[in-house]
């Protein structure tokens, strides 16, 4: 069956998505996206990506199966562990599947990286939703010491 939502709260479900996951961008929040530039295949580290693939599923799985991903010390920065806790995921995947439905894999699409010299990598996957419609971004931002610095998941766009 399918549950129909009106347009406030799916308003509110997107506007509730898009305020939590930007909030933890962190370091790259202050760099424009003008900063940053498309990393050539020929560049590309293999495990770094595999890394940011496989924390990006571990998380969502954990949101979907009713739980939250508790972050190790090494593998997230300060503020993404004090901010992605266990409410705040599950009330971003509640928003999250009320506007795509449930999360079912991901893809790498591409790697970007700051022209400014600062060790950011943001990692561009294409996520698989139950109900999407449209092509889903799932972004991992990691710093120079290979820490979650962001995570993202909204209606793909070309650039960031």
């Amino acid at each position: 069956s399918t549950i129909n939502y009106p347009l406030s709260i799916i308003t509110m479900s997107k506007l509730n998505l898009i305020l939590v996951f930007s909030l933890f961008l962190g370091i790259s929040a202050c760099i424009s996206q003008n900063d940053f530039v498309r990393v050539d295949e020929s560049e590309l580290d293999t495990q770094k990506i595999t890394y940011a693939s496989e924390l990006a599923d571990r998380i969502l799985k954990a949101q979907k199966e009713g739980g939250y991903y508790e972050f190790q010390e090494n593998e997230a920065t300060e503020q993404m562990i004090d901010g992605l806790n266990e409410k705040a995921q599950k009330k971003s995947y509640m928003s999250l599947r009320a506007i795509f439905g449930d999360y079912e894999d991901l893809e790498f699409d591409h790697m970007m990286k700051s022209k400014s010299g600062s060790h950011i990598g943001v990692y561009r996957f294409k996520g698989s939703f139950k109900e999407q419609k449209s092509d889903v971004e799932i972004r991992v931002v990691l710093n120079d010491q290979d820490k979650l610095a962001g995570f993202f998941i909204r209606p793909w766009r070309a650039s960031l």
